[in-house]
């Protein structure tokens, strides 16, 4: 029994030797496994879209007003009316009127008496071009007066506002309301069908927009409807600060509903293009950068690239410094470098 105990603790005792000659292994040497997941960058066409905001104009504005200054005697029209080019809108006082028409009238007579004589020989022409050239400029004062008494509407469109009441005294005075034309004048109108919306445009955005292109308008006043404009002006300058530029869209407003002052959204709508697409998670920004950058798998080999965003649809993002085909990591980049390698599980 002592001979088996002995052996026994023999055998342990060669057993443990022999596993403390083992060499150690290093845990440190076995590499890291990253797991991760790809997607493929596909080449797509898309529609991009500039998105702005805007305000809506009154396609034509005028401040009618008189030449002279004077009192308003009479106001013809209505707030809210709809009224044509040429309208008698107001009548001013009609005093000098009068007093230019008598006067015109004394020189009419002097002049018939005058080419009278002038027919028979009895008068110089001399003294006949000088009686006639006083009869015309009185006729001409005449109808001058005639017109700054009678104000008539120098366009189709709605009476908006009135800047001088009855019986007030009219001056030329002209003040700046913000957003329109001076307010110097007697009678507003607006011509609102149609109306224009006007909306800056950043430079890099111009050469995409030409006149005569659709554009999508929706007015804040009205969240459920979309309205369709077409582009009829294009800027001449921009601004040195902003680096924009005013573009100018029409919209049909027969019912009158849109109103000068709404504010608007608008969707310029641009040709078909096509470009390379990722998802959206593929992208990722190191801190204190401002450059965009994925990560692309070949030969499970990482090698991060960086790229540019040019459009967005969905959950998926156009870029600049792909090819269709790349395999571009979608998930378990954190810690990823250059070089590295990794084992591709997309189940």
């Amino acid at each position: 029994m002592k001979n088996i105990k002995y052996l026994l603790l023999l055998f342990i005792a060669v057993l443990t030797a022999c596993r403390q000659n083992e060499p150690a292994q290093d845990s440190s040497d076995k590499p890291e496994k990253h797991f991760v997941k790809t997607a493929v960058a596909e080449h797509h066409t898309y529609t991009p879209g500039i998105m702005t905001s805007g305000t809506v104009h009154a396609s034509r504005e005028a401040n009618v007003g008189a030449t002279l200054p004077g009192k308003v005697e009479q106001i013809m029209v209505s707030k809210g009316q709809q009224v044509k080019k040429g309208q008698l809108l107001a009548l001013m006082s009609g005093e000098m009127l009068t007093q230019a028409q008598i006067e015109r009238n004394a020189l009419e007579k002097d002049y018939k008496r005058v080419k009278r004589l002038f027919e028979k020989g009895s008068v110089t022409q001399q003294k006949f071009d000088h009686v006639k050239a006083e009869y015309d400029a009185s006729n001409a004062k005449v109808q001058m007066l005639k017109k700054n008494t009678e104000i008539r509407a120098p366009l189709s469109g709605v009476v908006t506002d009135f800047l001088v009441r009855e019986g007030e005294n009219y001056f030329f005075s002209p003040n700046l309301k913000p957003g329109y034309s001076m307010t110097s004048g007697i009678v507003q109108i607006m011509k609102i069908n149609p109306v224009e919306v006007r909306f800056g445009v950043n430079e890099k955005d111009l050469p995409r927009i030409k006149p005569g292109q659709q554009v999508k308008i929706h007015i804040t006043a009205f969240p459920d409807t979309v309205f369709s404009g077409t582009v009829t002006q294009m800027p001449e300058l921009l601004s040195t600060n902003s680096r924009t530029g005013e573009v100018i869209a029409e919209i049909t407003n027969k019912s009158r509903k849109i109103l000068p002052g709404m504010s608007a959204s608008i969707e310029v709508i641009t040709k078909e293009e096509s470009a390379v697409f990722v998802p959206l998670e593929a992208l990722f920004r190191p801190q204190g950068s401002e450059t965009d950058f994925v990560f692309v798998v070949k030969d499970n080999k990482v090698n991060r690239k960086p790229v540019k965003r040019i459009a967005s649809q969905k959950d998926m993002v156009a870029v600049d410094g792909l090819i269709a085909g790349d395999e571009v990591i979608t998930a378990g980049k954190e810690g990823l470098e250059n070089g590295v390698t990794v084992t591709v599980k997309n189940k």
